[in-house]
């Protein structure tokens, strides 16, 4: 019979492990957005018309850093907000994406956003749990 035993201590090594995983996709995927907005050979539309996806890739970019410092430091204050700022800004990308540039990878697509986006809730989730453990710093300044 097998019996699963949960550790809560367990609990920041899997923030750690979700978070870097989330931090490093999060980034990838903002500088491949920000590569694609800004140089002309990779810019349909001859430049100009996407600038704004340039600040959507700073954004993500931010974010993805704000995550991975938030669950090394267990500070839930951090990631959390960190965490749905890049959601919310990574939506408008990806409805861009999905609707002008994508014909055949559009399942793809979604699936890595909703793997990205997976590990980052893991993530907060977990670095929540974390810092309620005795011994961790958690929100306590």
């Amino acid at each position: 019979m097998f019996v699963c035993h949960y550790d809560p201590k367990m609990a920041y090594g899997y923030a750690v492990a979700f978070g870097t995983l989330y931090s490093i996709l999060m980034a990838l995927a903002a500088v491949s957005l920000f590569i694609l907005a800004t140089v002309p050979w990779e810019n349909r539309t001859g430049g100009g018309g996407d600038d704004w996806l340039v600040l959507v890739a700073i954004a993500m970019f931010v974010s993805a850093l704000l995550v991975f410092a938030g669950v090394m430091t267990a500070r839930v204050w951090l990631v959390a907000p960190a965490y749905l700022v890049g959601a919310v800004v990574s939506l408008p990308a990806l409805r861009y994406a999905l609707a002008d540039w994508s014909d055949h990878a559009d399942g793809q697509l979604i699936g890595a956003a909703l793997g990205i986006g997976a590990c980052g809730l893991l993530a907060a989730v977990l670095t929540a749990r974390a810092a309620r453990e005795p011994g961790m710093q958690g929100d306590r300044p």
